[in-house]
């Protein structure tokens, strides 16, 4: 198995060097120095799920990555993606249904091996470039991080992946990539909301008690245990701290109640209004937009799910309710409404800003 990488790695360098390009056998690979469109190609993360757990010390003293199961679609959307990071090819062979090809961004070189007929793919990384920040990956499940292309020109409605957190409840395989939709994009920043109900908490754990965003139980959650065990330390420098308003304008009019003080967070909820802005939620419209799919995991957790809206489940808003002990939410049909903030079944959508000029991209 080495043998056939170091193999096909000479022939990539080689023809790096001299400019050779052989006749492609299959749709060629889209490896450009532009950016991405949108996040649709797999990161690393996404890969890694498709793969047995290989990795290993090439003999030149670099990494060897394996990849299994990965057909011709995300073979060129992987190449997409690496476009996106700034990578273009610099040489390539290709041999019996195999190709290799030699790729750098100017600061970091690898070889990437691709067998169709097999479905298998290989990134062979240098000594010193495996994932000490210079290259695109990490190498095992704790250095993992899901990061969005850098400057990518996101649009409202793309799916962004960030972040790791349990959602198929099969603890054996480790936590899920987290997808995002992304409901605005301004100036380097985007604001994201999970596409699915990521787990089922109340608003407030003590039930009967009149509580604000500011002082709910669920803000805490969010913004200390979700926080850390969603997001690496590097990835949590990347989201950004936002002041969020709590103020009248963001509540349901006709409710007349308080919702607090301004708050500053890095994981929050949607207001009414927000949810309205981005969603068109409202009290008397059912709404397909705004309905959310609760996880397995979630499910596990309390996630109550609505047979007739197509087992879709209720969400929270950090907008208070009707009455002060209550907390509005959007039904399972898309539609505004208010229920006790002791009720175990709300799914929970983090919100949150990331900074897409951080450092880390």
């Amino acid at each position: 198995m080495k043998k056939m990488i170091l193999v096909f790695t000479v022939f990539a360098l080689i023809l790096a060097m001299s400019g050779c390009l052989a006749e492609s056998i299959f749709a060629p690979l889209e490896v450009i120095p532009t950016t991405a469109p949108s996040l649709t190609a797999p990161s690393y993360g996404a890969m890694a799920n498709v793969a047995e757990d290989q990795v290993e010390e090439s003999a030149e003293g670099g990494t060897i990555v394996t990849y299994r199961g990965v057909d011709a679609s995300g073979y060129n959307n992987f190449g997409v993606y690496l476009g996106g990071l700034g990578f273009s090819v610099t040489g390539q062979e290709k041999q019996e249904g195999q190709i290799a090809y030699s790729l750098t961004n100017g600061q970091v070189e690898f070889v990437m091996i691709y067998n169709q007929p097999n479905q298998v793919m290989w990134l062979i990384y240098p000594k010193g470039t495996d994932y000490e920040g210079s290259a695109v990956f990490g190498n095992t499940a704790a250095e993992r991080i899901s990061l969005p292309t850098a400057g990518a020109g996101f649009t409202v409605g793309d799916i962004l992946v960030f972040g790791h957190y349990e959602q198929d409840n099969n603890l054996d395989n480790g936590p899920e990539e987290i997808e995002w939709i992304v409901l605005e994009a301004q100036n380097g920043k985007v604001l994201l909301l999970s596409k699915y109900g990521l787990n089922a908490k109340p608003y407030h754990a003590e039930p009967d008690t009149e509580v604000t965003w500011e002082t709910c139980s669920l803000r805490q959650w969010l913004n200390n245990k979700f926080l850390s065990t969603a997001f690496s330390e590097t990835e949590q420098t990347a989201i950004l701290a936002t002041e969020v308003d709590n103020s009248p304008s963001q509540g349901e009019e006709e409710w007349h109640t308080n919702g607090g003080n301004n708050t500053l967070d890095k994981i929050f909820l949607l207001s009414c209004a927000e949810a309205n802005q981005y969603l068109y939620v409202n009290r008397e419209d059912l709404n397909t937009k705004s309905r959310v799919m609760p996880t397995e995991w979630a499910v596990v957790q309390g996630a109550g799910r609505l047979e007739r809206a197509g087992y879709s489940g209720w969400w929270w808003l950090r907008s208070p309710g009707e009455n002060q002990s209550d907390a509005a939410y959007v039904m399972s049909q898309g539609n505004l409404n208010s229920t006790s903030i002791r009720l175990k079944a709300g799914c929970v959508r983090p919100a949150l800003w990331l900074d897409l000029e951080s450092g880390i991209f």
